[in-house]
């Protein structure tokens, strides 16, 4: 089980305003990315937002850029098409490798970017174009396992002359991000958001806190907006009488008004304020950056004593139990072996120190990752670093005590018993899989529902009025010729005759490992994973080809990734399949009724 603290799942349409815009285009300047690339999404957005922003997607990017100057230096008339086809695909390992090859042939100003760092831009456009903050709720949770958890942070972006709709965009993204905690219960959990520029932001954020629908503060005091203040002293008071988790932006790059504005994220700002709030929590995020002032800080020879890292240091031993910070969208170390080996040293030296050791948590700042690696390819590099038991300890002891989660002996803190009774008050209900396991277990929690309509049980839901289910036991039973079942189960299915109910049941009960690519005879693990591979391609093919089944906006490699995953165990059941095809197929939305 995983806690990742730091990911969004906020879209674009979510956040289309003008500050936004101009923030976003400082944020992609100096990036790996072509200037070309960055001007055509910029103008795109800003054509966007003033007329027909209902219309943003990527599709209508793609064919907003394609006849443009941008997109002719690019792609050479003779590949257009073969782009086109490629852009229009859901990615895959093919996929990008196929777009990868053609992009090192023919990329302009080859020293601005390599086809790589195009490749990422392009997926991380394609999540956050997506229509709906589902699809990118629905994305991120390809790259959990099943119990993991993740806190996703929302982004309010005005100026002080923002009008009345851009003002009511972000109440809108508020109310999409709490639906996920409905749709994933337990797994995904939201924090709310303050913002001093807004006359109502306090209320705003307090009716967030106060129902349980959010169950942490997330601030962000680049965008101009400082710790101190009639608006934030009574946000930070709130937070601390009801036990309310604080997240903080802290790094001089990311999303910022302007260079003094990133000053307000200076950690020995926050001596005043946990001196005067002796109970309240806080996470540094990005643990201060790893570089400052353009100069390497975690990946230097030694922290530097004037950087933001060493103030978060200090504040831990400061006020032990009350300051934390995560790693999150920490990617520089792996441009040099050097830094790498730098970094390493830096990151084990406080996690060796009991002064800090408990006080690191794992964060990916997903999909903001996505431009420079994927969240999966994130966490297996750090697991790597780390080993097993320092991973384990930033990325659940950690941030489960901070924020008050009930794991590990310890009782739910008060934010977190209001957000089970949010779940339970609004009928939370899993849309795949079953609520995550620290939701299972706790005595108010055991209404919370699954994919079955039921209460949570010990073992994946099979329900014949799922139409995944069904679709899913008709490709077995269907297609027992040639076999995926082995010769024991066709016979035992056989010998029940034509009875629905009860073929439906039995197969509900079928280990995977009565599958052909378990049973029969291969020659070693290199064939069974071709063999899972191949059942979870033509699995694939039969979803696509029902017309009342669409595909989510995910990806081909997450989806055979964790088909791969589920098809692995011989143990597991059937309906262990079921669950990830729920992730990546659901009924289309004008059929949705009659489910």
């Amino acid at each position: 089980m995983k806690i990742n603290v730091h990911a969004h799942v906020f879209n674009f349409p979510s956040i289309l305003t003008k500050e936004t815009i101009l923030l976003l285009s400082h944020r992609l300047t100096g990036r790996n990315l072509p200037e070309p690339l960055r001007d055509a999404l910029l103008s795109y957005l800003r054509s966007r937002r003033k007329s027909r922003p209902g219309d943003i997607s990527f599709d209508d990017f793609h064919r907003t850029i394609r006849g443009t100057r941008f997109f002719n230096r690019l792609i050479p008339r003779q590949l257009r098409t073969f782009f086109d086809h490629h852009l229009d695909l859901p990615p895959s390992s093919e996929t990008t490798a196929a777009l990868t090859s053609l992009l090192e042939a023919t990329l302009i100003d080859r020293h601005q970017a390599s086809s790589p760092d195009v490749i990422n831009a392009f997926e991380w456009l394609r999540i956050g174009f997506m229509k709906r903050i589902d699809d990118v709720t629905d994305d991120l949770v390809t790259h959990m396992d099943d119990d993991d958890v993740t806190v996703v942070l929302p982004m309010d972006i005005i100026d002080r002359k923002a009008g009345k709709r851009e003002r009511t965009l972000f109440l809108k993204q508020l109310e999409d991000t709490k639906r996920q905690a409905l749709r994933y219960p337990g797994r995904i959990l939201p924090f709310a958001k303050v913002n001093p520029v807004r006359k109502d932001s306090f209320h705003v954020m307090r009716e967030a806190l106060h129902s349980g629908a959010c169950i942490g503060l997330k601030l962000y005091p680049s965008l101009g907006h400082p710790v101190h203040g009639s608006i934030m002293e009574d946000t930070l008071r709130y937070c601390e009488r009801e036990s309310v988790p604080v997240l903080l932006h802290c790094n001089d790059s990311g999303f910022r008004k302007s260079r003094n504005d990133s000053q307000h994220c200076n950690p020995r700002e926050w001596i005043s304020v946990l001196d005067t709030h002796p109970t309240l929590k806080v996470c540094f995020a990005h643990f201060g950056g790893q570089s400052q002032d353009g100069k390497p800080v975690w990946t230097a020879a030694e922290l530097p004593l004037d950087s933001w890292a060493v103030a978060i240091l200090e504040l831990m031993e400061r006020y032990p139990g009350r300051v934390y910070a995560d790693i999150s969208f920490h990617t520089e170390q792996h441009r040099d072996p050097e830094q790498e080996k730098n970094y390493r040293k830096n990151l084990l030296s406080v996690l060796s120190d009991d002064r800090y050791r408990d006080h690191v948590l794992w964060g990916t700042d997903y999909h903001l990752l996505r431009m420079e690696a994927t969240d999966s390819d994130y966490s297996d590099a750090f697991h790597t670093l780390l080993g097993d038991e320092l991973f384990t300890r930033i990325s659940h002891h950690n941030p489960a005590a901070f924020l008050g989660l009930p794991l590990h002996g310890h009782a739910a803190e008060a934010n977190i018993i209001r957000h089970i009774k949010w779940l339970s008050a609004h009928h939370a209900r899993a849309v795949q899989g079953r609520p995550a396991a620290w939701l299972r277990d706790h005595p108010d929690g055991a209404s919370i529902r699954g994919t079955d309509g039921q209460a949570s049980t010990d073992g994946p839901a099979w329900d014949s009025n799922n139409r995944i289910h069904t679709a899913l036991f008709n490709f077995l039973w269907n297609n027992r010729h040639p076999a995926y079942l082995s010769e024991r189960m066709k016979r035992l299915l056989q010998e029940q005759g034509d009875a629905p109910v009860e073929l439906f049941e039995t197969v509900g009960r079928l280990p995977v490992g009565e599958l052909t690519f378990h049973s029969d005879p291969l020659g070693d693990q290199t064939d069974r994973n071709h063999a899972i591979r191949s059942f979870s391609n033509r699995v694939h093919v039969w979803f696509s080809a029902i017309p009342s089944f669409e595909k989510k906006e995910t990806s081909d490699t997450a989806y055979l990734r964790k088909m791969v995953g589920a098809c692995a165990d011989p143990s597991a059941t059937v309906p262990k399949i079921a669950e990830v095809l729920e992730l990546f197929f659901r009924v289309k939305p004008e059929l949705e009724i009659e489910t």
